[in-house]
């Protein structure tokens, strides 16, 4: 009586932003005054609250709202109540949000309300049924992902692969350098110049797709194993990256290195030239 003639839901949702806030906070302080914070009511009102919140796609709120519930059921109504299990499938549902993406954290939420309704519901009532429901969709929407991070360190693979090709096929040899004749030097320099700018852009179409396809929330979500194969998976790419950025170092300071070895011998067989056409009288 108390709830549905201070706190009516209609008015709750009608509520603006601006109006929700400090009619929420009067909520909670009247509820933890009259009915005291172990009281099964004052968790249910944290659960509107949290819907409210969720409703609005303010999913951090609603998860701080829901987990209020939730550690006071488990204290007073036991986990093996219905409107416990209610509290869990909430949670689950705010962590699969395509937002928040934390599968794993849904699907153990979502599991513990299975168990329980089990138990409690029977596995012919629709509420348990919902709830299986829920955890098909969720682990539907895990599996596509962990597809399509797969395929994602697959093309890196094959675009790393493709920046050794390059390298190897277009990093003139010491000898090769040291051939070439002063009007061959310069086209090729510019083609190396041409060929650096496309490392580049590599390099940073790279750290787009990495920064677009791995979310941090993502990893913090997955379980221990799933983290250890991803952290190792992405340790060998970086590895292999280094050891590229390792060559293109090593291999543009040698080609700098050649370049000015050859301008000094070019430099040096001009002056001998002139030395010997001056001895002979060409020139005076």
């Amino acid at each position: 009586q108390f709830l549905a003639s201070h706190i009516p839901h209609t008015q709750i949702l009608s509520t603006t932003s601006d109006q929700f806030t400090p009619r929420k906070d009067q909520c909670e302080r009247i509820l933890a005054t009259i009915l005291g914070e172990s009281d099964p009511l004052y968790a249910t009102a944290l659960k509107n609250i949290g819907e409210v919140y969720d409703k609005k796609g303010e999913y951090v709120k609603a998860l701080e709202y829901f987990h209020k519930c939730e550690r006071i059921q488990a204290t007073v109504l036991r986990e093996s109540h219905p409107s416990y299990a209610n509290t869990l499938n909430n949670i689950g549902s705010v962590y699969s949000k395509d937002n928040k993406g934390e599968y794993v954290k849904a699907l153990e939420y979502y599991h513990k309300c299975e168990r329980i309704r089990a138990t409690v519901l029977g596995e012919s009532h629709p509420h348990y049924a919902t709830t299986l429901k829920n955890i098909g969709l969720t682990t539907q929407q895990f599996t596509t992902i962990k597809e399509s991070m797969s395929k994602h360190w697959s093309t890196i693979t094959n675009v790393n692969a493709l920046k050794r090709q390059f390298l190897a096929s277009h990093i003139p040899t010491h000898t090769q350098i040291l051939s070439t004749t002063s009007d061959q030097f310069t086209p090729r320099k510019e083609s190396m110049s041409k060929h650096w700018s496309t490392i580049t852009n590599v390099n940073a179409l790279k750290r787009q797709f990495l920064a677009s396809h791995i979310p941090h929330t993502q990893l913090l979500s997955t379980t221990s194993d799933q983290f250890t194969t991803i952290k190792e998976s992405m340790s060998k790419h970086w590895s292999t990256i280094t050891n590229v950025n390792a060559f293109k170092c090593d291999s543009s300071w040698r080609v700098t290195s050649l370049i000015r070895n050859y301008s000094q011998q070019h430099r040096i067989s001009l002056l001998q030239e002139r030395r010997v056409c001056q001895s002979t009288g060409v020139l005076s």
